[in-house]
């Protein structure tokens, strides 16, 4: 599986694999804000496809976010690219790829940016909560979000996704959102021109998408992931 930077101004392109680093799969670890529990073993490339798959389970000790524990129920899979990203004065990113996401309730799948350092700021690529639909979101405070809610048919099935990031006004980025080639939402960052982001695909359980989750195993598959630079 490659995460493909394609420098477009005049310089070659660079490649790197998505890293799937021992002992942790999220930047900061193995869990986050929901029920599951990032192991490498549920992240696999095969046939040029990531699949990870959320496996329910008992025993597991709890997590703990924002001063509260988590139980853990399912173990899942995350993984993170190994550079950093940031939209420089007059550039921009395109972020391209395939998607076949599960929206069943307690289920949380996310391709998604979040900062380097602090919080905000954070871009959902793409995200879905449970819902039956899939969900496009800046993040210019916790309680100043820009958030699109779509209809996400045929969740079998693999839907393109499409987001470009660019220098608005050599302060704010503007971020427009596209699902099968149908621009659905346009969007605003408010100074993230020059702030560090980690990309990140993962699959997390409950949490925002409801409880109780599914009983069995639930995969989410992702391809022809391609990242493009038109940073200068």
């Amino acid at each position: 599986m490659w995460l493909q930077i394609l420098l477009l101004a005049g310089v070659v392109k660079i490649e790197s694999n998505i890293q799937l680093p021992p002992g942790r799969t999220y930047r900061w670890g193995p869990t986050h804000n929901g029920a599951a529990r990032m192991d490498r073993a549920h992240a696999i490339v095969s046939s040029e496809t990531l699949t990870i798959t959320a496996q329910p389970v008992n025993g597991q000790p709890p997590a703990g976010h924002g001063g509260k524990q988590i139980a853990i129920k399912y173990l899942s899979g995350a993984v993170h690219g190994k550079k950093q990203l940031t939209v420089t004065p007059g550039g921009g990113f395109d972020f391209v790829g395939s998607f076949r996401a599960t929206t069943t309730k307690g289920t949380w799948p996310a391709f998604w940016l979040t900062a380097v350092k602090g919080w905000p700021p954070e871009i959902d690529l793409a995200e879905w909560k449970g819902s039956g639909k899939i969900s496009f979101n800046t993040f210019n405070a916790s309680n100043q979000v820009a958030s699109k809610n779509i209809d996400f048919p045929r969740p079998e099935s693999f839907h393109d996704i499409k987001t470009e990031l660019r220098d608005k006004n050599g302060k704010d980025v503007e971020v427009k959102f596209h699902m099968d080639g149908q621009l659905v939402a346009t969007q605003v960052g408010r100074g993230y021109v020059g702030q560090a982001f980690w990309l990140i695909v993962n699959l997390q359980m409950e949490g925002s998408s409801g409880a109780p989750g599914p009983s069995k195993n639930t995969t989410y598959a992702m391809k022809n992931l391609h990242v493009i630079s038109y940073n200068k």
